[in-house]
């Protein structure tokens, strides 16, 4: 499935222009240019997320075992 500017917006709790913003700095997989129009690949902004929370939680984990030493 294809998803709208809007719809990855939502779908990551967002803006648009954050959405818009992180794909010109390529945060975001690069969408997809159908006519006028940008779409995302619905898999793949899901697995972005995932990889980032990953990663987010992997620095969580290094910060506190940083405190506790």
């Amino acid at each position: 499935m294809m998803l709208t500017v809007k719809q990855v917006a939502e779908m990551l709790h967002v803006s648009e222009r954050s959405v818009w913003r992180w794909s010109v700095t390529g945060v975001l997989p690069p969408g997809i240019k159908i006519g006028g129009s940008v779409r995302w690949s619905q898999e793949s902004i899901r697995q972005w997320a995932a990889k980032r929370e990953k990663e987010a939680l992997a620095e969580q984990q290094k910060l506190a075992a940083k405190k506790t030493a």
